[in-house]
């Protein structure tokens, strides 16, 4: 994938990070499903950085789960949240210490996940769901994940 870049630009060249939200899968019935919208957002920042990707959920909305996802990896979790903790059990190894909710109390709905010390592996496209029992209103979408080094956005 990166096989014509020569190694110096591993360690001098900002990294551009492509988000876009997409709708995760649903596979919990009888419970209310909101998805950020798509959209897209460009993130520069140096290797080592850290990031948000940002959704927001009404303020009202009861959170009983969710899930950031990359659908490219095996596990596909960066970030699984159910009955008020995370489950880092469930992360994709590379994402072990690196990922936690911006706001852990999820003020104002607020679901933005940070990921620490950005790597040229975060490249992907990662998606969002969040499972409620009370649903009204939209879901805000700031930011998805499509996450791409700048020289890779032909």
């Amino acid at each position: 994938f990166f096989s014509s870049v020569r190694e110096e630009q591993f360690n001098s060249s900002p990294l551009t990070l492509i988000v876009e939200v997409t709708p995760g899968p649903s596979n919990l019935s009888g419970l209310c499903l909101f998805l950020c919208s798509l959209g897209q957002r460009t993130i520069t920042a140096e290797p080592g950085d850290t990031v948000t990707l940002t959704c927001r959920a009404p303020s009202s909305t009861k959170i009983l789960a969710l899930q950031w996802t990359r659908p490219d990896l095996d596990p596909e979790y960066l970030f699984v949240y159910e009955n008020g903790q995370s489950l880092p059990e469930n992360q994709h190894p590379s994402f072990k210490e690196r990922v936690e909710l911006k706001d852990s109390h999820m003020k104002d709905g607020d679901v933005s996940v940070t990921l620490k010390d950005v790597t040229f592996t975060d490249t992907g496209t990662y998606e969002f769901g969040l499972w409620s029992c009370c649903c009204q209103g939209p879901v805000q979408h700031n930011q998805p994940r499509d996450l791409r080094p700048d020289w890779d956005q032909d």
